[in-house]
């Protein structure tokens, strides 16, 4: 197979997982909000973000390592899938000892430790199921991987909304999460079964060291990532916001969340090809990373203009009234997608060139950044200032990111720089539109007139030369 039908066969097989996976969680979120109201979604959303913030403990770094893993090695599935298991069981065992203990050290989790220890066992069966995907993503399995988001999230949906209707509490919401969760961690297994994967567990001490040695930096990263994704709502509680203000919040946040699904189905399409590309041809590794960049570019541009002109009407539409605060704060928080999308495509060069202790520096500056700007700019500006926290942060890992891939050469730059102002020059053309449509027009058509101008104009762009003169990138 070609290499373009392969990238676009998997590209499709990862739409369509993304779609339900990331589509399915953004449902589940405005349904919750929509059932509890802003308080009782503010208590759910520091409950879940404070048991994520000690998910490392079950993830270790090591679904990057293990798609690279069975990438190179697609025969010794039936080894690594029960080696896997006997690991991932072992650490969430740890996990939850260890967000046990820590619901005793402050009076706020104290409080809510029971919602935060269920909520631990989620987070738990969560990232179990994310090592599973990792496996089938990097046998180049991308339907069987769709496949299993779609029934993981349809049991998490399903058991929600039976829960909610049964009991019309967040308590009873949580219980049938959790039921959810495991009938659709079941069927992911029974998936990877189908592509070879014994039932079985085996604990592998050399095998756990060697793996865990090679996801060390990513382990530390995923400390400053993890924090980085979480830290906002869990300080934003402790800062003394009220539930309300919490889950207004979190619920912009939320939507910024949904948009991550389309840099990981980008970068999860083409990695693969990547990782091999990197330890056998350099060329084709350069051709495909300016690929990556210029496809995470031009898909971040849009959506970062949209979210931030129509706010407003994308919260009142998906999260209903007693919600509108949430505008402010996505209208704000929408410019970091840029940076998310970038940079998650940067992690996935560094991560194909073996170079993922490098990934420690961005996370670390990008975690250290946005606590210090939430600590700032919150009693100042309310949920605003802790929406530009975010972009903040994700500009100074973005910075972060490209010095850590100076080395790449000259020739490279110049190609990405040239495709970047094709993006850019796209997105003023959007923005002037969105400026001057007439307000009288209806949002859906507004939006459908300002993407296809962004369409056009790059495709018009593609006529442009696609090399910079010399000394004008470096």
């Amino acid at each position: 197979m070609s290499l373009g039908r392969r990238i676009g066969r998997n590209a499709l097989a990862k739409v369509l997982g993304e779609i339900a996976n990331r589509g399915g969680g953004l449902l589940f979120y405005f349904l919750l909000a929509r059932w509890l109201g802003s308080e009782a979604f503010g208590r759910y959303s520091f409950a879940f973000s404070y048991a994520t913030l000690f998910g490392v403990l079950v993830d270790l770094g090591t679904n990057v390592i293990l798609t690279r893993y069975i990438a190179r090695r697609p025969d010794q599935l039936a080894e690594l899938v029960p080696r896997v298991n006997g690991l991932k069981i072992a650490s969430s065992a740890v996990f939850l000892g260890a967000l046990a203990i820590s619901v005793l050290l402050s009076a706020r989790s104290r409080e809510a430790a029971g919602l935060i220890l269920a909520l631990g066992i989620l987070v738990a069966g969560t990232l179990v199921f994310e090592s599973l995907s990792a496996v089938m993503s990097g046998l180049e399995r991308m339907e069987v991987e769709a496949l299993s988001k779609t029934l993981n999230r349809a049991g998490l949906l399903a058991g929600a909304a039976a829960g909610y209707w049964t009991t019309h509490t967040l308590n009873g919401t949580v219980v049938g999460l959790l039921v959810g969760m495991a009938l659709g961690l079941g069927a992911a297994y029974v998936l990877l079964m189908r592509l070879g994967a014994p039932l079985a567990v085996r604990w592998d001490g050399p095998w756990n060291r060697a793996l865990l040695a090679q996801s060390l930096p990513l382990v530390v990263a995923w400390v400053f990532w993890n924090l980085y994704d979480n830290q906002d709502v869990v300080v934003l509680a402790y800062m003394g916001l009220p539930a309300a203000a919490v889950g207004h919040f979190a619920a912009s946040m939320k939507l910024i969340d949904a948009l991550r699904g389309l840099p990981v189905l980008i970068s999860g399409a083409v990695f693969p090809l990547l990782s091999t590309a990197a330890a056998a041809d350099r060329a084709r590794f350069e051709r495909l990373a300016v690929f990556l960049l210029h496809a995470v570019s031009c898909a971040a541009l849009p959506i970062a203009l949209a979210a931030s002109a129509l706010a407003p009407t994308v919260v009142r539409w998906i999260y209903g009234p007693g919600f509108e605060p949430a505008a402010d704060a996505l209208r704000v928080a929408s410019w970091a997608v840029v940076g998310i999308f970038v940079n998650h495509a940067l992690i996935s060069l560094l991560v194909a060139l073996d170079l993922q202790r490098r990934t420690i520096a961005g996370a670390a500056g990008a975690a250290v950044v946005n606590l210090a700007a939430l600590v700032l700019l919150t009693p100042r500006y309310g949920l605003r200032g802790a929406a530009a926290a975010l972009v903040i942060s994700e500009g100074v890992f973005l910075v972060i990111n490209l010095g850590l891939l100076r080395g790449r050469g000259p020739a490279f730059w110049r190609r990405v720089v040239t495709q970047g102002l094709k993006a850019l020059a796209a997105a003023a053309v959007m923005a002037a539109t969105l400026r001057w449509v007439p307000p009288a027009w209806n949002p859906v058509a507004t939006l459908a007139v300002a993407f296809a101008l962004y369409g056009v104009t790059l495709l018009v762009l593609r006529a442009a030369p696609t090399h910079l003169p010399e000394g004008q990138a470096s």
